[in-house]
Parts: C-alpha cells; structure tokens; sequence
C-alpha cells in the first residue's frame, strides 16, 4: 500500500471520528436543552417556543386522553396522534389535570425522549422576601468522621475507622433510640460491654455495625466518632401557600463538613434580625449575618422536608393570618420566562424591597436549581451587599406579575450574577 493510501485512510478515519463526535455532541446538547416536563395551567391555553429541531408526537394511553388535550387546535381521536414541530411555536390546552406523553425524536427520526405535559390547577402564591432563621435537628445523629481516642496505657485506638462513615446517621446504640449527642454519650457511658451494637442509615438503607467501647486516659468510653445533632442559619422564605404550605432557600440545607444533604426530622423558621452585611467581591462570597429570634413566640412555622430544591413546611396557625393579608401573584411557568428585566424582593435592612435584575438565561431543561442566569441591577443593592449574598437564597424573583423562581447561587468571581431555581420546581411534590 502506498504512503499516499494510507495517508488517505487515516484522514478518513479522523475525519469519520470529527462526525460522530460532532453528532454526538449535537444529540446530547439538544437533548440537555428539551425539559422532562411541561406544566401547564388545565383549561387555559400556554403558549411555547423552544426552537429546537425536534418533532414531537403525542400519544393517547388512555380512550378519554384524545379528548383531554389539543395542541395547535389540533385534538387527537383515538388511534390518530398529533404530530407538530417544536422548533417552532405551539400552543397547549389541556382540559383536566393529569399527565400527558408527548414522544420526541430529533428531525423527526431520532428518538430523544419522552416529555411529560403536566397539567394543573389554577394556583396563586403570596411571595414573600423576609430573612428568616432556620433551626433543624437531623433525623438521627450525622456521622462527621472517626477520630483516634488516647487509652489510658498511652497508646492510641481508632475503633470506628473504616467501619462507620462520614454522612452515615445513627438511630439506635444498644437498642436506644440515640435522638441527641447526650443521650448518646450515656448510653455509651452507663455500657458494660466491650462491644456495642450500632444502628445505621447510609445512603437511605438501614444496617447495623459493631463498635469496641474504648476507655480514654481521661475515664470516660467512647466510640472515637464526631456527631452533629443539628444545625442552624439563615436564609430567605420564598413563598406561602393558601393553606399555609411555604418553600424557601431554594436549594437544600448541606452539612457544611460532610456536603450532604441533610436528613431532617424536624425544625422550624423563626423570626430574624440582619444584623450586619459582608459584602460580596470577586472570589469572595458576601454573607448576611442575622440573630435568630429563637422562641415559641418568634418561631412562624415548622420544616417537614429538606430537598434539594429547598425546604418545604408549614405556616403555624397564629401567624398565618399576617401572610393571608398579603397580595397573592399566579406562578410563571418556565416557558413564560423572558429574558430581560425583573426584579427580586429581599430583606436586607428590616425591611422587604423589591430590587431590579435582569433575566440573562433560561434554562428549560435544567434538572437543577439553576435553571435560571440572572444578574443583579440595582444600584442600591449593589452598594450594599455587592450582588447576591448567602442569607439572599429563597428570596423570590418576579417577572410581568408572576412568580417565577428563587435566587440560589451566586457567581463566586462575579457577585453581581447568579442563579436562580424555577418556582414549579419549587413546588413539585
């Protein structure tokens, strides 16, 4: 074979290559665009314009489903789907909630995946924008880490390495319930064994492990492990429901030394008092520092669950009648998401003000809580805390007088810029 041949086959080869790599890339790219639902409001037609080069086919499971939905004014009968183009725009009308199957190939010959129409009812949400103080307790004790205990002979035990791990949660010790660093510490204590028997949760399973009691030089057993029983911050509440239902944060609670979503068993929001702001800088995160008013008469509701879409909970009665006062707004859909102007409504002076943002990016098919860019405008924001700030998450972002998403995260090299979460992710069950 000639050099010129081989020369030849090698730069077919590569540029084969450059093709799939290219096609493959495109595949997934359009792919991470086109979101795993879309919610719409039942009996109200929603407007859509994705542009993206897909067809779309919508597939009645069920008899009564062909009379349920029309899109582009189109109903299906039974055994005649609809077929429409998405890289265009259409339109949704559904007239009962449920959820619909909406089949999507790319070009009309790739089948990329399933899309779910979501439909749901009419609802309305009171926005909220105060600091609030958040205090958790974990749903079992949080394993930190193990450590080395110093044994009176002088030498050095490490009973728990490699057995227990860093974000498992102890239930029970000895067949006790071990709620607190107390109660566990007197189990341990008031123990005559050499071993003892450790309840665990990791990573959502339930098992058990052996542990040695080891007496430390200073007279006391242990089990050479770090625990947390809770944690505390603060934060911004996003909204109320009109049954007292709230979401804030916008993302989940994390342990700060394992980096895990915490598990809770149950906590509260309170009343907060902002009592001085560090600045956000390129590079630093600025931070809202606040006292939390800790009393059954500052406490405004209990925490259910901790998500990583926030945390979700309900209103004590006594209070709600302060947000039931309050003007209600519709939820904005991530398709009724524009880019431009918006604004925020925070608390960073004792009061709730609204601040001007400007959408920059939306990202429908986000499975996070960024799907929305937003950079912050303000003039008078920006002198104050430099853009987005730790404390500023859950604070909720308005847009032509609907609620649509909670500030998250903040840019670290660019405090201005943020994200945001879409508030349907907020509220998904």
């Amino acid at each position: 074979m000639s050099r010129w041949k081989k020369y030849r086959i090698v730069l077919i080869c590569i540029l084969a290559g450059l093709i799939i790599f290219a096609c493959t890339y495109y595949y997934i790219s359009i792919k991470s665009l086109l979101p795993d639902t879309l919610k719409v409001v039942a009996g109200k037609e929603m407007n859509f314009d994705l542009k993206l080069p897909v067809e779309a086919r919508f597939c009645c499971k069920e008899k009564n489903d062909a009379k349920s939905v029309s899109i582009n004014n189109m109903n299906a009968e039974e055994n005649n789907n609809i077929h429409f183009s998405m890289s265009t725009p259409f339109t949704v009308n559904a007239y009962k909630t449920g959820n619909y199957n909406l089949k999507v190939k790319l070009f009309g010959l790739i089948s990329l995946k399933d899309v779910s129409i979501n439909a749901v009812e009419n609802e309305e949400l009171v926005p909220c924008g105060n600091t609030i103080g958040l205090h958790i307790k974990t749903n079992g004790l949080l394993v930190l880490g193990t450590g080395s205990i110093l044994c009176q002979d002088g030498s050095k035990k490490e009973p728990a390495y490699e057995i227990i791990q860093s974000g498992d949660y102890i239930k029970k010790v000895d067949g006790r319930k071990a709620d607190s660093i107390k109660e566990l510490q007197n189990i341990v204590q008031n123990t005559k064994k050499d071993k003892i028997k450790v309840q665990i949760i990791r990573k959502g399973y339930k098992s058990s492990v052996s542990l040695s009691v080891i007496t430390g030089e200073d007279g006391v057993k242990k089990l050479g492990i770090w625990v947390r029983e809770d944690t505390q911050g603060i934060g911004t509440l996003t909204f109320v429901r009109s049954d007292g239902r709230f979401g804030a944060l916008g993302h989940g609670i994390t342990d700060v030394d394992t980096g895990e979503l915490m598990s809770v068993k149950d906590g509260g929001i309170y009343n907060s008092e902002v009592v001085s702001i560090i600045k956000g800088r390129s590079g630093t995160p600025g931070e809202m520092m606040g006292m939390i008013m800790k009393s059954k008469e500052q406490m405004l509701g209990s925490i259910q669950e901790n998500t990583r879409f926030g945390i979700r909970g309900k209103v004590n009665d006594d209070k709600m009648a302060s947000f039931a006062s309050k003007k209600t707004v519709p939820i904005g859909f991530k398709q009724e998401i524009e880019k431009g102007p918006a604004y925020i409504l925070c608390q960073t002076d004792g009061v709730i003000k609204e601040y001007s943002v400007e959408i920059e990016k939306i990202r429908l098919g986000s499975k996070d809580n960024k799907g929305i860019v937003l950079k912050v405008t303000d003039s008078g924001l920006l002198n104050k805390t430099g853009g987005i700030i730790q404390g500023m998450s859950g604070s909720p972002i308005l847009q032509n007088g609907h609620i649509i998403g909670a500030v998250t995260h903040v840019f670290v090299n660019e405090p201005e810029r943020g994200y945001g979460i879409f508030i349907e992710e907020m509220l998904e069950k």
